[in-house]
């Protein structure tokens, strides 16, 4: 029989489903490979993080954001975990999202043409309506109290600190600060440590929590950032004493006929130990829920290499740190808003001349963040310790705001959410760059990544990370990603999220283990190829394959030998090497390599994990599973961390 070429397709489809039949069957994952997906904005999410309305993965109090097991660093449970993930792949991609539609619609339908339709005429008036609303509820809720202790010194404010500062460290006390009225009898009114850039993206975001409240949905908070939004400091905070689950707290407060048992207003707290910007933009996906309605972010402090003991390096490394993060946010399906929260330099300095708290990050920035209009506007810690004039704050070790250097107490906490809600004041007025120093950053969104020395390898990565977009340079976002730094977003699928294979072998921790915080570093070993099966090695692309994949950038805490022999690469399942070489970029032993990265090491673990970079000979089209493992038997075996291709 001669069948029509146009119907000659239709022959695969049997074919194909018992294909996928018996792949299942067999336990395979390549029946996950080849899900269509539309990736022309990266957020084809299958999962939204699971239960929202009922809170489950979202806080309300005081309850960790992964499962017991996972908080206490289970690995065994985190394996099983991710094996259920990767099985349900098929199923997760189906799932509703509802929370994320409802939030698209506010979308501007006139993109669609150049006259405003009756929907955006309907929005704007919603929104303008909720602006009212909320200028009545802070006038009535907030004005007065601001009324009531505008003259009240400081001396007196730091008589309400005392009692928090006479406990004990982690006495889980709840109580201080716990109303709004508790806390701006706390706290004197700021006056230059907040900046609104954005005064739409500001009506929006008012009308977002409005709306969400009056249709019993949840507004979601998520507050990323280094150790200090993860609560670190020689004594950790706990969770509900944090700068985010405070902040949520007063909104919530602030909200018409407010019901404790289902608060509209919740929080994902998603700080690690030494995360800076680039290093999230990397693995964005894993770390940020897609959904998000306001995301905090707190990075000055990593994000700016202050070793490099040169001003103007400095300022460049905090711009090209930052711009990545900022592409990421501006490609997701529907821009977060944003709020960002500069701190200090690490160590935290008061400059003898001026009078103020160091932050190199928030002066070489400058109008950096205005150009994107989901950047609602900024906060600045440091500046405000700087307002409150406490002769003990010259010098960290005597500030009662802060725990070391790097690291704020339970008050500080409490004054960065005093700087927050104070932020949502519907009478502040945008304000303009104050050109502070020197080397404050300009305007301009291109992404240079241009200093240290232009090794081979790093003008690989320049080319590979970077693209032309309308005459400019921007960041160009991995072909897919994955760490085994915790905490990440439970079951959030996307295209750039690679995912673990049936075995991923074991897992070590690195570090201390604080019960009172959720940031955790692990690796897995890599064992001899075609050695031990079991414990291999291998990631999978769960709904489409990377294509043109050229480098590889990997983190191990026990490293390969410097050289090609040291791992290798199996793509598409088959056993054969894929060349290429592998070259140091950063490394605990080899200072040397600093040199080549000083303004963008792509990693902020020099002092813990070894940073490389496989380079193949030729690109690779289609890559929709990796195998790494070892060509030969090491005493101690390489142990991988996290890795990104493009």
């Amino acid at each position: 029989m001669i069948v029509p070429a146009r119907l000659k397709p239709l022959l695969l489809i049997p074919l194909l489903s018992l294909l996928y039949v018996k792949m299942h069957w067999m336990g395979s994952d390549m029946a996950l490979y080849f899900l269509p997906v539309d990736d022309s904005t990266q957020n084809s999410v299958a999962v939204k993080n699971n239960n929202r309305v009922d809170g489950s993965n979202v806080h309300e109090g005081n309850e960790p954001f992964h499962n017991e097991s996972i908080h206490k660093g289970d690995p065994v449970e985190h394996q099983r975990q991710s094996a259920n993930s990767q099985n349900n792949v098929s199923e997760r991609v189906l799932i509703n999202e509802e929370k994320a539609e409802t939030r698209n619609s506010d979308i501007s339908q006139s993109a669609k043409g150049d006259e405003p339709t009756a929907i955006d005429e309907e929005k704007t008036k919603n929104k303008e309506n909720d602006r009212g609303a909320w200028e009545s509820l802070w006038r009535h809720r907030i004005s007065s109290l601001s009324d009531k202790t505008k003259d009240t010194s400081i001396e007196e404010r730091q008589r309400l600190w005392q009692p928090l500062l006479d406990q004990p460290p982690n006495s889980n006390v709840t109580h201080q600060f716990a109303a709004i009225s508790e806390l701006f009898a706390a706290f004197p009114p700021p006056k230059d440590s907040i900046s609104l850039y954005n005064t739409d993206a500001y009506n929006s975001l008012i009308s977002s929590i409005l709306q969400a409240h009056k249709e019993g949905r949840n507004f979601t908070i998520v507050a990323s950032g280094g150790s200090a939004t993860a609560g670190g400091g020689w004594i950790s905070v706990r969770q509900e004493q944090r700068y985010y689950s405070k902040f949520a707290g007063y909104l919530n407060e602030l909200l018409p006929s407010h019901q404790t048992s289902n608060p509209t207003v919740q929080w994902i707290g998603q700080g690690h130990g030494f995360r800076n910007s680039l290093h999230t933009a990397i693995f964005f996906d894993s770390f940020i829920p897609l959904d998000t309605d306001l995301l905090l972010w707190e990075f000055s402090i990593n994000d700016a290499i202050t070793s490099l003991n040169d001003d103007e390096l400095i300022a460049r490394s905090a711009r090209e740190n930052l711009l990545p993060w900022l592409y990421q946010v501006k490609r997701m399906k529907q821009p977060s808003k944003v709020i960002l929260i500069y701190k200090w330099d690490a160590e935290f300095k008061v400059d003898e001349k001026t009078n103020r708290t160091i932050c190199r990050a928030f002066d070489a920035n400058g109008s950096l963040a205005r150009q994107f209009d989901f950047v609602v506007g900024h906060i600045h810690m440091g500046n405000y310790i700087n307002e409150l004039g406490i002769s003990e704050c010259k010098i960290y070790e005597s500030c009662p705001l802060l725990r070391d250097r790097c690291h704020v107490t339970e008050i500080g906490h409490a004054a960065i959410a005093f700087l927050l809600i104070n932020f949502m004041n519907p009478n502040r007025l945008p304000s303009q760059p104050q050109a502070q120093d020197s080397f404050i950053g300009d305007s301009t969104t291109d992404y240079q990544w241009s200093c240290g020395n232009e090794t081979e390898a790093k003008l690989v990565l320049k080319q590979v990370m970077t693209t032309m977009v309308n005459s400019s340079v921007e960041w160009r976002s991995p072909l897919g990603a994955w760490t085994l730094e915790l905490p990440v977003v439970d079951g959030q699928v996307t295209p750039r999220r690679l995912e673990p294979g049936p075995a991923i072998g074991d897992r070590n921790y690195v570090g201390k283990q604080d019960p009172l915080r959720q940031d955790r570093q692990s690796t897995t070993s890599l064992y001899r190829c075609g050695v031990n099966e079991s414990n291999s090695f291998s990631l999978v692309a769960p709904l489409e394959p990377m294509a043109d994949v050229r480098v590889v950038l990997l983190t191990f805490r026990i490293r390969p030998v410097l050289n090609t022999k040291g791992i290798e690469f199996r793509l598409n399942g088959s056993n054969m090497t894929t060349n290429g070489e592998l070259v140091p970029l950063q490394s605990t032993i080899r200072s040397s390599i600093m040199n080549d990265w000083r303004c963008s090491l792509p990693y902020p673990w020099g002092n813990s994990l070894d940073v490389y970079v496989y380079i193949f000979r030729e690109p690779q089209p289609l890559v929709h599973s990796i195998e790494l493992c070892t060509p030969k038997k090491f005493t101690r075996r390489p142990q991988v961390q996290s890795l990104a291709f493009w």
